[in-house]
């Protein structure tokens, strides 16, 4: 029952195009399940046979779309924990509903959103045990795997849709993840540890995790047995660890490891980073060590051995992780979910991983050759867009060079080419130590450490990544004038919203002191709209993200950012004036209207977002841009779909000047505008008002019945329906109306 003999009986895809697709987005995502999955498995049993790829919707495409489903072939069979330790990486991986395992006597389906400590039988769906699909076997089987396997039900999430109890949207491992580190976070804040030590202590559990879980290619962690032993045996460890657990029940050990990590790996993980000598970086490293209790890192040692005190289950899973693959995006949501306090919410809402892919697509694509870019993020959050594009940057650089990269290689990248910016300092550290997960995973372990010496990570909080207000100009890097022309791309999810550009009080700060203060003083973004004339409607900064990203981009570079919809149709003069600038004076090259999609996005927002992706070249009047209004896909599916239908194509003088053109091909084509135009020529009531024409009032409107009805509106007749009787046409005969409201 292995892959060609399935594939020709479920409608699937041409082995090439599972194993190798041609696709460059398709390509990644397989090469990465091929070397998170089939390498561990092969480093678990090197006799294994075994080939590892995906089944995607569209196989040449190059876009990035999550995959169908892992598959798995066994081509001698497999053990039962041999399938046990493919499903548990493949729930890691993250990325796919489904792991089909093909073996030549049985084909077997598996939930990725269900943990692998549950038992075999509750994490697969369905399952046929028999080499030949026509003998006189378990036709129920047959039957079943057919009915929710075959090609067409895949590609329509039936499955899912069908059995929606075994595909819990917060079973996958990130989202556990994130809820054991939201569980852990709160319970060190109540035991009063400071915000800021209780997110370096748990990004630093993370990252010193990953070095134990982080395999080269010949099965050789970073923090081996053989490299503890060293450890101790050199004493900087006071005696041998097995595990991490091991490390944090020792509150000496486990500082005597961070500190050397910190000489090895450098960067921003560690105390002391911003400070300007040696004295007040001991200062720090006291301070946080005299901070951190012992019962904090017992605490931590319990989540990382999995007997965490808890009547909640799902936080014993630390063990069942694995950090060489589950998502590095997943360190994203880590802002959010660290900083969902009140105080600390200002209003952000985190852009979902499958979006960020879209919007990289149609500017940094997978198989694009130039790998030396400057990428800025003006409002960069926790740094999914950042570091996103970096793996990006990363893989040309692997396919421009032919080999995996060095230290050397990528430290240079990191270095140089991204910068981001965010008000909150929070987000920039986290963004940080995301960026620094995404270099060493694409680095083998056993070249972290090179006889040179070479620091791992370099500086990036104060350097690269700014907590600064993009809209400051004193800031080096982001300055309309002195760095103007200066980024190859500007990409990132800006705030946006009514009267978002206005100051916002702070929770400690009086009402009556917030009042004068905004009267007073405008915020950065005023300032600069004001200078640069750079039109604002309906208080919204969003689109004044749009006009300095346009000072900073290069002529050859693009800007690519979401953005609030509303600017399509805003209909004041601000909004008009808005328009007629951003269609007149860049080129754009595509507009994706999201308002369809507004409630599946982004879970508490409700108002509509769209992408713009434009150049700096001042188009003609007749320059089209693409405008793509994209639909939900099937349900069970995060994602969305492009259809043909849902493609059209405007000039920039029609973007600038008709604002009627944007929800008509929303919905519609060219010739529901053609209509519509020819429509709007004739006059309507409001118009003939104006004119004298006619004279229209307004009837008596319900309201709370608070109030009594005066007696001469008892005798009035009233019309109390919504639409008129199926024949009125024209005229309508009053005396059909009975008297007073009812």
């Amino acid at each position: 029952m292995l892959y060609d003999a399935t594939q020709h009986w479920l409608g699937w895809p041409q082995a090439e195009h599972v194993f190798a697709p041609a696709g460059a987005g398709a390509r990644v995502y397989s090469e990465f399940a091929r070397r998170k999955i089939g390498g561990a498995l092969k480093l678990r049993n090197p006799s294994i046979d075994v080939k590892v790829g995906i089944i995607a919707t569209d196989p040449d495409s190059p876009n990035t779309e999550a995959p169908l489903a892992i598959v798995c072939e066994f081509l001698r069979g497999a053990r039962d924990d041999e399938l046990d330790l493919a499903h548990r990486l493949a729930w890691n991986f993250s990325r796919a509903a489904l792991l089909i395992t093909l073996e030549p006597h049985r084909l077997i389906a598996w939930s990725c959103h269900l943990d692998p400590s549950l038992p075999q039988s509750d994490r697969q769906i369905c399952r046929l045990d028999t080499g030949d699909f026509f003998d006189s076997g378990d036709f129920q089987q047959q039957h079943e795997v057919r009915d929710l396997l075959h090609w067409v039900n895949l590609i329509t999430y039936r499955v899912q849709r069908e059995r929606p109890e075994q595909f819990p949207a917060d079973g996958r491992a990130d989202a556990l993840l994130l809820k054991n580190l939201r569980y852990v976070c709160s319970q060190l804040l109540k035991m009063g540890l400071q915000r800021e030590f209780c997110h370096d202590l748990l990004a630093r559990v993370i990252f010193t995790q990953f070095l134990f879980d982080r395999k080269d290619s010949a099965g050789n962690a970073f923090f081996s047995a053989r490299v503890m032993k060293r450890l101790c045996d050199e004493g900087v460890l006071g005696r041998s660890h097995d595990s991490l657990a091991s490390i944090l029940d020792s509150k000496q050990d486990t500082y005597a490891l961070f500190r050397w990590m910190d000489e090895r790996f450098n960067g921003d993980l560690f105390p002391g980073k911003d400070s300007e000598d040696a004295e007040s970086c001991e200062a720090a490293w006291r301070a946080e060590r005299t901070a951190v209790k012992k019962e904090h890192l017992q605490l931590l040692a319990e989540l990382v051995r999995g007997d965490l005190d808890t009547t909640d289950r799902q936080l014993l899973l630390w063990p069942h992780y694995s950090f060489d693959t589950i998502p590095l995006e997943f360190i994203s949501s880590v802002y959010e979910e660290f900083l969902a306090e009140e105080r600390y919410r200002d209003k952000a809402y985190y852009t979902p991983p499958h979006l960020v892919d879209y919007v990289l697509d149609a500017v940094l694509p997978w198989d694009g050759e130039d790998w030396n870019l400057r990428i800025l993020d003006p409002c960069c959050g926790s740094g999914i867009f950042l570091v996103k594009a970096f793996q990006r940057l990363i893989h040309r650089w692997r396919l421009s060079n032919g080999r995996e990269p060095l230290v050397s290689d990528l430290k240079p990248i990191l270095a140089s080419n991204l910068i981001g910016v965010d008000k909150n300092p929070e987000a920039v550290r986290v963004a940080c130590f995301s960026l620094y997960l995404a270099m060493v995973d694409a680095i083998e372990p056993k070249h972290y450490v090179t006889k040179t010496s070479v620091k791992v990570f370099p500086h990036l909080r104060g350097i690269r990544l700014l907590a600064e207000d993009f809209f400051q100009e004193k800031c080096s890097g982001f300055r309309s004038k002195e760095d103007a022309n200066s980024c190859d791309l500007v990409i990132g999810n800006a705030p946006w919203g009514d009267n978002s550009i206005k100051a916002e009080r702070k929770p400690d700060e009086p009402r009556l002191q917030y009042s004068r203060r905004t009267a007073a003083a405008p915020t950065p973004a005023q300032v600069w709209a004001k200078e640069h004339r750079w039109p604002v409607a309906n208080n919204d900064i969003g689109p004044v993200f749009l006009g300095k990203a346009a000072c900073l981009v290069k002529y050859s570079g693009r800007v690519a950012m979401i953005q609030t919809a509303s600017l399509l149709y805003w209909r004041e003069t601000n909004a008009s004036n808005l328009r007629k600038r951003l269609f007149s004076e860049f080129t754009f090259e595509e507009i994706t209207n999201l308002s369809a999609l507004r409630r599946q996005m982004f879970a508490q927002a409700i108002g509509p977002a769209c992408v713009v992706v434009f150049g700096k070249a001042r188009p003609e009047s007749d320059t089209k841009l693409y405008y793509f209004t994209p639909r939900r896909s099937a349900e069970g599916s995060s994602g969305f779909i492009v259809e043909p239908q849902d493609v059209n194509t405007l000039t920039h003088q029609e973007a600038a000047d008709e604002p009627i053109v944007w929800p008509v091909l929303a919905f519609g084509g060219r010739r529901d505008l053609q209509l519509v135009r020819r429509l709007m020529q004739f006059s309507n009531l409001a118009k003939l008002e104006d004119k004298g024409e006619v004279v229209t009032r307004q009837g008596v409107i319900p309201g709370d019945q608070k109030k009594t009805l005066p007696n001469e509106f008892k005798t009035r007749r009233y019309f109390d329906a919504t639409d008129f009787p199926d024949d009125v046409l024209l005229e309508f005969d009053a005396s059909r109306v009975p008297k007073g409201p009812v």
